[in-house]
């Protein structure tokens, strides 16, 4: 009698184990099913967007512009630094000149 007793025991947590984790797996289930959505929305937010392109391309050609006037007044400092102010009107001509003829282009605002 005591063996049954003891064995119907053990079944019985065994039971009341397996209850516990069946129950803790579906939760966790249940909380991956609910990351994943989440992922797939943040997927669909990451999307690019034809507007979203049209504006990278945009910075794009924005940066390069920018490089470019860098790269212009760098040479154009260095052209003109040794130049007296009062002969600064005639290298401009000249410093632009020197530039054009680089293939650099720059337009006055």
């Amino acid at each position: 009698r005591k063996s049954r007793r003891k064995r119907r025991d053990e079944e019985n947590l065994v039971y009341e184990e397996n209850k516990r984790l069946r129950k803790e797996r579906d939760e966790q289930l249940l909380h991956i099913s609910e990351l994943e959505e989440k992922l797939r929305e943040k997927q669909s937010e990451l999307t690019t967007k034809p507007e979203d392109l049209r504006y990278i391309h945009q910075n794009e050609l924005l940066r390069m512009q920018i490089e470019q006037h860098r790269i212009f007044y760098t040479k154009y400092l260095k052209l003109s630094e040794d130049v007296p102010v009062d002969e600064k009107e005639s290298i401009e001509t000249i410093a632009l000149s020197k530039l054009e003829l680089e293939g650099l282009e720059f337009s006055f605002l």
